[in-house]
């Protein structure tokens, strides 16, 4: 058998590579007793422990995901140090999920376009009907609009109103770190291998979700 030349050997490392960061090596976990705590430690700057099964069951019913840097933090178990709790769900699911965390003491803060109290905002029956406009702090169109919520510690839940489904919005994100999620029952990761392994953060070429 013929040696292989180090050229060859990198250019072979080098097509291995481009492979592992063109495909989404997703990362499927259930939320099993062993990973009951990194769940608990994503969502206990917001709420309190005993909270957590109704939060989770709140998922559940709504369809709706924890993503953001809170799902970011899941994965690397931990916590980032003044992160949101992004929650994304279906326009029509906003009232519950907004109605969720104003019954554990949040108020709502409205943004300088809403003009209106949280449940006349969120009573609409579907999206076209609601009053936007195209300006929104969150670029993309599928976003209906971001409903901000506050305790009396200054910790923010974001429920952002997807106008399909909370997967439409995340696959428009603008790079490939922040594509994770957490269900009710499991947490997945798009690309855990360039995210945790080689540490690498692609821009999508779709230019969705922009700060």
């Amino acid at each position: 058998m013929a040696k292989m030349s180090f050229l060859s050997v990198m250019f072979l490392l080098l097509g291995l590579e481009l492979l592992m960061l063109a495909l989404p090596w997703w990362q499927l976990i259930y939320l099993d007793q062993r990973f009951s705590n990194p769940f608990n430690v994503m969502i206990a700057p917001f709420m309190t422990l005993t909270s957590a099964p109704a939060f989770r069951q709140l998922l559940a019913d709504t369809n709706a995901v924890v993503s953001g840097s809170s799902a970011l933090a899941f994965f690397n178990i931990g916590s980032f140090v003044g992160a949101d709790l992004d929650i994304y769900t279906k326009f029509e699911s906003v009232y519950l999920v907004g109605s969720f965390f104003i019954g554990m003491g949040y108020h709502f803060v409205p943004h300088l376009r809403q003009h209106f109290p949280f449940p006349a905002l969120a009573c609409y029956g579907s999206p076209d009907d609601y009053p936007g406009d195209d300006s929104l702090v969150y670029l993309s169109s599928t976003i209906v609009d971001v409903f901000t919520f506050m305790n009396h510690a200054g910790k923010k839940v974001q429920v952002i109103a997807s106008r399909l489904s909370f997967m439409h919005t995340i696959l428009s994100f603008h790079s490939t770190l922040v594509m994770n999620f957490i269900t009710a029952t499991h947490a997945i990761s798009l690309y855990p291998f360039q995210a945790f392994i080689l540490h690498v953060n692609a821009r999508a070429e779709a230019n969705g979700l922009e700060k």
